[in-house]
């Protein structure tokens, strides 16, 4: 199972590759907003990255992401931690609208969530959930872009402390090579 699932994400790597100019890779800083539910780690610092392939013509393609967010507050007495990670893959649709690339996105988001509080052990919790995306990307240079991207992930629920959702809304200021 570990062998064919490493092959599999060896094969799309190498899909994604393929072609010139048509493949980005990405990376992003932002935001991300959970729900009240994580109070008072609701409001993340957020960094990943992502790539995707769409034809230079715009289209149809794919995206494949990784993304890390951690927030910390106090709650009365009581510092808290939440480190989170996401794994990302689905359709990704392009304009080509020279120099701007608008896009929208959708798919499957796997996320893992580590949670410490003062006084108590560590919780982990993971969901797989889906996401919904979209932003624009602007040329800047030759095959380099900054863009502004927003995403919303949904579904992904758990238990850390007590029942919670894990939906968030991201925001994201992005900076990718196309190659």
């Amino acid at each position: 199972m570990k062998t064919l699932s490493t092959n599999a994400l060896f094969a799309c790597l190498l899909i994604l590759l393929a072609g010139c100019h048509a493949t980005r890779l990405t990376s992003s800083v932002g935001r991300a907003e959970l729900g009240d539910d994580f109070d008072p780690v609701d409001e993340q610092t957020i960094a990943g990255l992502e790539i995707s392939h769409v034809p230079i013509e715009g289209g149809i393609g794919m995206e494949f992401g990784l993304r890390y967010g951690k927030g910390s507050g106090s709650l009365g007495a009581i510092y808290h931690e939440l480190e989170n990670y996401e794994v990302y893959a689905g359709p990704r649709y392009e304009w080509n609208q020279a120099p701007w690339r608008p896009y929208l996105s959708a798919g499957l988001s796997a996320i893992s969530v580590r949670g410490t509080r003062t006084g108590a052990e560590s919780a982990t919790l993971s969901d797989i959930g889906f996401y919904l995306g979209g932003g624009i990307d602007y040329e800047v240079g030759e095959n380099m872009y900054l863009g502004l991207g927003l995403r919303k992930t949904f579904e992904q629920e758990g238990e850390l402390y007590g029942p919670g959702e894990l939906d968030s809304w991201q925001y994201l200021l992005r900076f990718g090579m196309a190659f």
